[in-house]
């Protein structure tokens, strides 16, 4: 029988352990306590943020930024066909109403992303303030509830209305639904 080696992790060093996975339709990423993330699997339209889409059957470190502009992340979400990486960086979404022409921002006018999730294709983000986000494939506003379900493309964070004025502390999300506690 042949011996199966574990490599040992020093259990007081924070920056060595693995503080949050998330699984998609075919691949996986690994967060680490020093903020560093790790993906492997079906490489399929560049969803392991390698540069290819070559398969990878073992964890492969990604690298967000060079030298000393290095981006510590803070979360990590794999979709079905994409990943989501959430750094300790500044990115904001401009507030409902606003009139920027752009919904995401380098600046302080917008709210702090606190964390994100990850659905089929679509895309979710609760920032600072409770509000909950969403891009990518996603059901439109402006449909009665009776109607067949239908989702529409957006690349741009757009707030969801239904849950304008509750504060959202988490979100989960399937292939073509979400829920929030």
């Amino acid at each position: 029988m042949p011996e199966i080696r574990t490599s040992y992790v020093d259990s007081g060093n924070l920056s060595r352990k693995v503080v949050s996975v998330s699984a998609g339709e075919a691949h996986t990423l690994a967060l680490t306590g020093d903020g560093s993330v790790y993906s492997w699997g079906k490489g399929t339209f560049g969803r392991l943020g390698t540069g290819s889409e070559h398969d990878r059957l073992s964890p492969v470190k990604l690298i967000f930024g060079s030298g000393d502009d290095r981006v510590k992340i803070v979360g990590v979400a794999a979709g079905a066909y994409h990943s989501l990486a959430l750094s300790e960086a500044f990115l904001g979404l401009d507030p409902p109403g606003s009139t920027t022409d752009e919904s995401t921002t380098n600046n302080k006018t917008g709210h702090e992303i606190s964390s994100v999730k990850a659905g089929g294709m679509m895309s979710l983000a609760i920032d600072d303030l409770g509000s909950l986000w969403i891009w990518g494939n996603c059901p439109p506003e402006d449909i009665p509830n009776e109607c067949e379900f239908l989702l529409v493309s957006t690349y741009t964070p757009i707030p969801v209305w239904a849950f304008n004025g509750q504060i959202v502390v988490k979100v989960a999300s399937g292939s073509e639904h979400m829920i929030r506690p």
